[in-house]
């Protein structure tokens, strides 16, 4: 937080931050859409998408050696080109008071102190110390072996040790001590520095790796003496104590007097590796000059295209307060984040991109329906084509459903009809007039075993060995039918181009009850645990009916589109929607507090590209047009193939720190008065014209573009102001 966090008076209470200027109080809340995965939940590699920040972001010079975080939440970005601070929408630089090689100097090593002070390594300078905006310089001349700085590592104990060109520096107590080869170090140039488990210090050199005990004794430890792999690029420990080092000739791992070496052949992307490091689900990142990998289950995953564009030589990786992965590289900074969706395309074996429905049946196969490409099946990982019959194979595929015998129903366009696929066998049903005359968009065999075909001509239940046709003419809203869903007592929903009907004692009724959505076209039914049945339509929004009373939500409260194909459960009770826009997720506590008067708008967290998606424009016209998979994975179609997002995300409740950064009036910043110290409340406005502006940011990194703001001036908003995304 720099000065004005203090100036003003900034307290952090819960979700709101307060403090006072010339007798108000400026308020701020925070209340972000960032998102989180919940580990565990699977046992899928998951698939990571990446952000990068370069010099046209504001970043100081593209190469990034050193990433840290202190206390308020900044991220701290050391490059070729000196040193910023980022709060993951925008860089800002040191300002003039800060020495100006910190300003355009390499930046070799950044590291954060208990007191959330920060250190800086920089290379031919020494370090710098910053803390309360004071900036103190330790030099050869205060005893530092060298000036070439290389990395440096914060000890358990609150020790700062100092690896350099010159050799090791051991910081404590306001003390330098030095360790150079005269001490049994391999070599004087300090590459590396970790704890192992034991609390021993361990540090790679150009010629081996070394081992500081608790005594202070130094030993050497060989990878494989006389050869490149001895000359060591860094080292870092993991939770099963293991110790990893790097080298021109791989990544060795070193597990007591056993060391084992991977290389090209085992899926690394370049036998130069330059860093590694461990993330909180276990897995080692490893970077090199080719590319990323990491080791998840024993075996390298190498970095996949489709998971976004990434340079070639990586120096740094740093794991941020919320879990956040950063990279730091010879083409920018990098964010990767577990891809919130994976998308299946016609590279993965999809014979079209335009995706109309998807179903998983009770053996985990992922049943895919394309337009013109037929039917696909997804079954570990692999997607085959499916059909040989005409209209099946290259046809254009809508409804899906399973039979209770463990069969597929498969629903086709105009005058297709419906195929029966069970084993190996493939039957089809056509008519060119009666049950199958229109599109098969939605099928759903009910509590008593009768399978019902919704088409664009009116609905065809088989029941008994034979065919009933229905229309409007027998009480439907509408002869589009495009949803079903039955509710406990077997009574059936049906939602149409005309409205929402209902199904029940033998006979079809229009629903007309007070706050229903009427002749609102319907394209989605969900029933959930509590048996409130859930409406989306085609510009209307979202309708809930729970014990008889209709509510309805629209973009007028918050909700992100009136269009809605489908609605979608997951496990931490959140709706998931559809639409041609995209992704959307809305948590049930949201509506329920809409209701109850607890807040006036909904935030709706929006998917999209960032997010994995290929394209946002999700299809709506065949039913299931989204599913929830076994494994908690939400499947939806899409025009650019099948995205299924990964088990476990929900939203992030956990409010990051939020700081004031700049106060302004009259386009004037306004400075503290003198004497009157860091943690002075007040801030004198003088008298002007009245504009006042403050400058204020979220320190969460998971989805800053999505951090949304409330502010209020005490004595003058009467309530709290929605600022948006604004800041």
């Amino acid at each position: 937080m720099n000065h004005f966090g203090h100036v003003i008076g900034c307290e952090l209470r819960r979700r709101a931050l307060r403090g006072s200027a010339a007798g108000r109080a400026v308020g701020l809340a925070w209340y972000g859409l960032a998102l989180c995965a919940a580990a565990g939940a699977t046992n899928i590699i998951t698939s990571y998408s990446v952000r990068t920040w370069q010099t046209d972001d504001g970043l100081p010079q593209n190469s990034v050696y050193s990433i840290a975080q202190t206390g308020g939440g900044y991220l701290w970005v050391g490059t070729g080109e000196g040193l910023a601070r980022f709060d993951g929408m925008q860089f800002t630089g040191l300002g003039e008071k800060a020495p100006p090689e910190l300003q355009h100097g390499l930046i070799t090593a950044l590291c954060t102190d208990r007191d959330g002070s920060l250190w800086i390594g920089c290379d031919g300078y020494g370090v710098v110390h910053f803390k309360d905006g004071v900036y103190t310089r330790f030099s050869e001349a205060d005893s530092l072996v060298s000036n070439h700085i290389r990395c440096l590592l914060l000890g358990a104990d609150g020790t700062l040790w100092i690896g350099s060109e010159g050799g090791l520096t051991r910081y404590k107590e306001e003390r330098f001590k030095n360790f150079a080869e005269k001490d049994n170090l391999a070599a004087n140039s300090v590459r590396g520095l970790c704890e192992d488990q034991e609390g021993n210090l361990r540090i790679a050199t150009l010629r081996g790796l070394n081992i500081l005990d608790k005594a202070g004794i130094i030993h050497t430890f060989n990878i494989r003496l006389g050869t490149r792999a001895n000359a060591l690029k860094f080292v870092c420990a993991d939770r099963q104590g293991r110790i990893w080092t790097g080298a021109n000739e791989g990544i060795n791992c070193v597990e007591g007097q056993t060391i084992r070496t991977y290389g090209m052949s085992d899926g690394l992307p370049d036998a130069i590796v330059l860093t590694a490091h461990e993330d909180r689900k276990g897995q080692l990142w490893i970077g090199t000059t080719h590319g990323v990998a990491r080791m998840v289950q024993g075996r390298f995953v190498p970095w996949q295209k489709r998971e976004g564009a990434f340079g070639d030589q990586v120096y740094t990786f740093f794991e941020d307060r919320e879990g956040n992965l950063w990279a730091g590289g010879q083409d920018g900074l990098y964010c990767l984040d577990p891809a919130r969706f994976t998308a299946y395309t016609t590279r993965d074996g999809l014979a079209r991109n335009n995706v109309m429905s998807v179903c998983e049946d009770t053996g985990g196969t992922v049943w895919i329906g394309t337009w013109e490409g037929g039917l696909s099946r997804l079954k570990d990982n692999r997607i085959t084509e499916v059909g040989t019959i005409p209209g099946l194979k290259d046809g254009k595929v809508l409804g899906l459903c399973e039979g209770r015998d463990g069969c597929l129903w498969v629903g086709l366009d105009h005058a297709g009809g419906v195929v029966r696929l069970k084993d190996n066998s493939q039957t089809q049903f056509v008519r060119s007039s009666g049950p199958f005359e229109g599109a098969v968009r939605v099928i759903r065999e009910d509590r008593a075993g009768a399978l019902w075909f919704g088409t664009s001509r009116g609905m065809s239940v088989f029941q008994a060995g034979r065919f009933h046709a229905y229309t409007t003419a027998d009480g439907l809203a509408g002869n589009d039918i495009w949803a079903l869903c039955e509710e406990p007592s077997g009574a059936m929903w049906i939602g149409t181009g005309g409205g929402l009907s209902r199904w029940e004692g033998g006979k079809f009724s229009r629903v007309v009850e007070a706050g229903a959505p009427g002749t609102s076209w319907v394209n989605a039914l969900y029933l959930d645990s509590d048996d409130a049945l859930w409406v989306g339509t085609r510009g209307a929004g979202l309708y809930r009916r729970k014990d008889g009373k209709w509510t309805a939500y629209t973009s007028r409260q918050g909700l992100f589109s009136d269009e809605i194909y489908e609605i979608v459960e997951d496990d931490y009770g959140c709706f998931w929607m559809t639409c041609r826009k995209g992704v959307f997720m809305l948590s049930r506590k949201q509506l329920d507090d809409l209701d109850k008067g607890q807040t006036r708008a909904l935030a709706c967290t929006v998917f999209g590209r960032a997010d994995g998606l290929p394209s946002v424009q999700c299809n709506g016209v065949a039913k299931p047009a989204g599913w929830k998979g076994h494994d908690g994975r939400l499947w939806f179609p899409t025009i650019m193939g099948v995205v299924a997002a990964e088990p476990g995300i929900k939203s992030n409740e956990q409010p990051p720190p939020v700081v004031i950064e700049d106060v302004i009036a009259d386009g004037v910043p306004l400075q503290p008065a003198a004497g009157s110290g860091t943690n002075s409340p007040s801030l004198k406005v003088p008298p002007g014209r009245g504009r006042l502006e403050v400058h204020y940011t979220a320190l969460s990194y998971q989805a800053p573009e999505r951090n949304r703001f409330k502010y209020r001036l005490e004595g003058v908003d009467p309530g709290w102001v929605d600022a948006g995304t604004r800041r």
